[in-house]
C-alpha cells in the first residue's frame, strides 16, 4: 500500500493554452434535505438510527472546523492515497455538503457508531476524538453508489512541460469530492491534491461541449511530436482514477507506438464523451418536454379562470343596463298589451323616483358644501378674535407690570428708611435715658416741683412711641399685603390709592421724628 505524500506544487509550471478540458454535463439528484431540524439528539447521515434516547451509550461529536488545517489520507477506488482537509474528508465520507444537499452547520452531529476505537483518547465518560479522526464504520455507501451513477464521467486532459522539459499528461475521472490530481513532481512519486469545484458554464450548452471535443482530438494529433503518453480505462462506476505514465527515455523508439496509441485513445474518449452525451440529452429533452406540459396545464388552467371572470363581468354589465333593457321592450311591446302598458307605467315612474333623489342628493350636497364653508368662516373668524385678545391682554399686562417694578422699588426705599428709623429711635431712647439720669443727679432738690411736667412729658413721649409702634406694624401690614399681591391688578386706582396712603405714612413718620427729635 503506498504511503500518503504531499509533494509541492511546481508554482513555475504554466498549463498552455492548446490543452482544453472537455466536461459532460452532470445533472445532481436533489435529495430531501432533512437538516432543516437538526439537534443534538440525532446523527446527521442519512440512514443513522442512533437516536439519544433508544442508544444511552451512543455519544455525538461536532463537525471539524475550517480553521483547523489538518490533512489525513483517504483512499480512492483505484487504491492511491491522497492527502486531503478533514473536513472534506469527513464530507466526503458521510455525503454531507452542499453538493449532496445537506449542508453542514454548527448543529450537524456525528455518532460514534461511525468510529472506531481507536479514533478515542482515552476512556471516559465524554470520549474525544483525536485530531485526524476520520468515520470509517457504518459509511451511506447507497447514497455514494447513488450519487456516483448521477455524476457522470469527466475526462479531464492536461498537458505541459516541466522546468527540466519532461511533459506529463493525466487522465482523471472525478469522484464524490469533485477533486482532480494534476502535476506534482518530475518523478511520477508524489502528488498533490486540487480541489476542481465543478461549475454549471461548464454542463450547459452541449453543442459547445461536442465542438470542444473535437478541438481536442484535432490538437492532440497535430501535437504528436510532444513526448505523451495517454492512457485511459474505461469502468461502470463515476469513482476517479488516474494513471501517470512517464516519458519514454528513447524518444525514437517509441515514436511510432505512441502515434498509433494516442490516435486510437482519444478517438475512444470522443466516442465514450459522446455516447454518454446521448442519454443525458435524452434526459434533458425529457425533462424540458415535462415542463412543457406543466406550462400547457397551467395556461389552461389561466384560460379557465380568465373566461369565468369575463362571464362574471358580463352579467354584471347586464344587470346594470337591465331598466335600460325594460325601456326598450316596452317601447317595442308598447301596443300589445295592457301589462306592457303597466310596464312601462312603473319604469315612468321609477325613472321619475330617480330623477327626484338625483336632485335631492345634488341638494343636499351643496347644502353640505356651504355649511362646510360657513364652519370654515366661522373657525376663521374665531381665530381672528382670539388672537386680538391675546395681544390685548398682552399689550395690558406690559404697564401692570411696570407698576408692579414701581412698588417693589417703594417698597426697598420704604424698608430702608424704617430700618433707619429705628436706629435713630433707638439712639434717641438712649440719649433720653442718659438726660434723665443726668437731670435726676444734678437737681436732686428741684425735684419735687418739676415731677408734674416730668411726668407729662414721658407721658407724651410713651404715647408717640406707643403710636410710631402701630404705625409701623400697619406699614408693615401694607408691605406684606402688596407682596403678596399677585402680578395682574385689575385696576390702576387701587395701586395710586395705596401708594398715596404709603407716601401719607411717610409725611407722618416725618413729623413723628421731627417732633422726637425737638424734644430732645
Amino acid at each position: 500500500m503506498e504511503e500518503p505524500v504531499a509533494g509541492p506544487v511546481n508554482k513555475g509550471h504554466r498549463i498552455p493554452k492548446k490543452c482544453i478540458v472537455s466536461k459532460a454535463e452532470t445533472i445532481m439528484a436533489k435529495q430531501p434535505n432533512n437538516m432543516s431540524s437538526l439537534s443534538h439528539r440525532h446523527c446527521s447521515v442519512r440512514g443513522c438510527p442512533s437516536l439519544q434516547g433508544k442508544r444511552p451509550k451512543v455519544h455525538y461529536h461536532k463537525f471539524p472546523q475550517k480553521i483547523r488545517s489538518v490533512k489525513v489520507p483517504i483512499m480512492n477506488s483505484s487504491g492511491v492515497k491522497v492527502l486531503i482537509d478533514i473536513r472534506k474528508a469527513w464530507e466526503w465520507l458521510l455525503c454531507l455538503g452542499t453538493r449532496y444537499g445537506r449542508p453542514v452547520t454548527n448543529a450537524t452531529r456525528i455518532c460514534s457508531m461511525h468510529f472506531r476505537e481507536e479514533d478515542y483518547i482515552g476512556q471516559s465518560r465524554w470520549p474525544k476524538l483525536n485530531q485526524s479522526a476520520v468515520p470509517s464504520q457504518n459509511l451511506p455507501k447507497g447514497n455514494v453508489t447513488k450519487q456516483s451513477q448521477q455524476i457522470s464521467d469527466e475526462e479531464t486532459i492536461l498537458k505541459g512541460q516541466t522546468k527540466q522539459g519532461l511533459g506529463k499528461i493525466l487522465v482523471c475521472k472525478t469522484f464524490e469530492d469533485e477533486t482532480v490530481l494534476y502535476e506534482g513532481l518530475v518523478d511520477g512519486e508524489e502528488m498533490v491534491e486540487k480541489p476542481g469545484n465543478m461549475t454549471e458554464d461548464n454542463f450547459t450548452n452541449m453543442t459547445e461541449e461536442n465542438s470542444m471535443n473535437m478541438t481536442v482530438y484535432e490538437q492532440l494529433s497535430s501535437d504528436l511530436h510532444e513526448d505523451i503518453v495517454v492512457k485511459t480505462e474505461e469502468q461502470s462506476s463515476s469513482d476517479m482514477e488516474c494513471e501517470i505514465v512517464p516519458e519514454s527515455d528513447n524518444k525514437m523508439e517509441n515514436e511510432a507506438s505512441f502515434s498509433n496509441n494516442s490516435v486510437n485513445e482519444e478517438v475512444l474518449v470522443v466516442s465514450n464523451s459522446i455516447s454518454t452525451d446521448k442519454p443525458k440529452n435524452k434526459r434533458v429533452v425529457t425533462r424540458l418536454q415535462k415542463e412543457v406540459d406543466d406550462l400547457k396545464k397551467t395556461n389552461r388552467r389561466l384560460q379557465k379562470e380568465r373566461e369565468g371572470s369575463l362571464k362574471n363581468l358580463s352579467e354584471r354589465r347586464d344587470f346594470r343596463s337591465y331598466p335600460e333593457k325594460l325601456a326598450l321592450q316596452a317601447r317595442s311591446n308598447s301596443g300589445s298589451s295592457e301589462k306592457d302598458f303597466r310596464k312601462e307605467e312603473e319604469l315612468q315612474q321609477v325613472k321619475s323616483q330617480r330623477d327626484r333623489l338625483q336632485q335631492q342628493l345634488k341638494r343636499m350636497e351643496d347644502d353640505y358644501q356651504s355649511l362646510k364653508d360657513k364652519r370654515i368662516l366661522d373657525l376663521t373668524a374665531l381665530q381672528d378674535a382670539h388672537e386680538r385678545e391675546t395681544s390685548n391682554y398682552v399689550a395690558s399686562v406690559t404697564p401692570l407690570r411696570e407698576q408692579l417694578v414701581l412698588h417693589q422699588v417703594s417698597i426697598t426705599t420704604l424698608q430702608q428708611q424704617l430700618t433707619t428709623a429705628k436706629e435713630e429711635l433707638a439712639v434717641v431712647k438712649a440719649e433720653r435715658d442718659h438726660l434723665n439720669t443726668r437731670l435726676l443727679s444734678t437737681y436732686p432738690a428741684t425735684k419735687d416741683g418739676s415731677d408734674v411736667e416730668v411726668e407729662a412729658l414721658l407721658q407724651k413721649i410713651a404715647f408717640l412711641e406707643k403710636r410710631y409702634e402701630e404705625r409701623e406694624y400697619r406699614l408693615r401690614a401694607i408691605v406684606q399685603n402688596l407682596a403678596q399681591k399677585s402680578i395682574t391688578n385689575r385696576s390702576c386706582e387701587q395701586c395710586a390709592e395705596r401708594q398715596q396712603q404709603l407716601i401719607s405714612y411717610k409725611v407722618e413718620l416725618d413729623q413723628l421724628l421731627a417732633t422726637v427729635r425737638a424734644l430732645h
